[in-house]
């Protein structure tokens, strides 16, 4: 069994406020390239492979169940999958979307292979289409994986490359975050009363008792090789104790949940203003899970 363990730790001061920032949809590229009958060449030779994955179907499906996730040329592949699943089914993608949103996943957390394959037996997928666009040596690299949710270690691999034109440069933008966590400095609300570290000789709290949160048993089963970071913003009393914790990035398998609950039970030695006297701030904090 991998040795699982998690580590916590709280942001310096001038890397607190961290909000976050929408911009525009996350998901979907906007380019149109390449050219569909790339995309359906591409659509051809995944076929093949899901075809010679011996992937059992539920029982009552003609075949096992493709969820193609997300990454730029997802939605497309998607479209040109379903003209040739005779013998597989392509999974709705909402389902999938709605869940990385909900969780807060970031791209970095749901491109793993056993994270990718959690989504997948979370939606009822025995198959999963991963993958990401790049830059490299001059040319634009599609990176697809298909795993098999049932064994995520043995994944079969397929790569394209295109030529670097504006159109596919574009797309590998699109692949890009467009959420993002912007490091600002808001003002408290007008009567709130949170300091803020660093400023008017507010200090910054520091953990007192802060143990580890513990992984889940969907963590251990699925996050073999693992690494995820919950991003948090609390409130530090000026008794020491956590509150008003919001999520700003979260993990799979119910690692998020458990962070925010141990935090909950963690104590600090609170911050202090000029005159020594201790005060509420609002801080923000990592709590990184490891498996090894």
């Amino acid at each position: 069994m991998a040795l699982a363990h998690s580590i916590c730790r709280m942001l310096p001061f001038f890397a607190l406020g961290l909000v976050l920032v929408p911009s525009g949809n996350t998901f979907r590229a906007e380019a149109q390239a390449p050219s569909q009958d790339e995309i359906r060449s591409i659509a051809g030779e995944l076929a093949e492979k899901i075809q010679k994955s011996k992937a059992k179907a539920e029982k009552g499906q003609p075949g096992p169940k493709v969820l193609v996730l997300i990454f730029p040329l997802a939605e497309e592949l998607s479209a040109a999958l379903k003209s040739r699943a005779d013998r597989f089914v392509v999974a709705e993608r909402q389902p999938a979307l709605d869940l990385v949103r909900q969780l807060k996943l970031p791209p970095r957390e749901y491109t793993q292979l056993n994270v990718a394959a959690w989504l997948g037996w979370k939606t009822g997928a025995q198959l999963v289409v991963t993958g990401h666009l790049a830059e490299s040596g001059g040319r634009v690299r599609l990176d697809l994986s298909l795993v098999r949710v049932d064994r995520e270690r043995d994944p079969v691999h397929l790569r394209r490359e295109f030529a670097r034109t504006a159109e596919t440069l574009a797309l590998v933008e699109s692949g890009r975050p467009r959420r993002q966590l912007r490091l600002v400095e808001s003002e408290p609300q007008e009567g709130e009363p949170v300091a803020k570290p660093g400023k008017n000789g507010v200090g910054s709290p520091k953990c007192a008792w802060c143990p580890n949160p513990q992984f889940t048993e969907e963590g251990v089963r699925w996050l073999r090789s693992y690494q995820g970071i919950v991003l948090l913003r609390i409130v530090v009393t000026a008794d020491g104790k956590a509150k008003d914790i919001e999520v700003l990035q979260g993990a799979a398998c119910g690692l998020t949940e458990r962070a925010v609950a141990a935090v909950r039970q963690w104590r600090f030695e609170p911050a202090r203003d000029a005159d020594g006297n201790p005060v509420a701030v609002r801080i923000s904090i990592e709590v990184n899970f490891r498996t090894m």
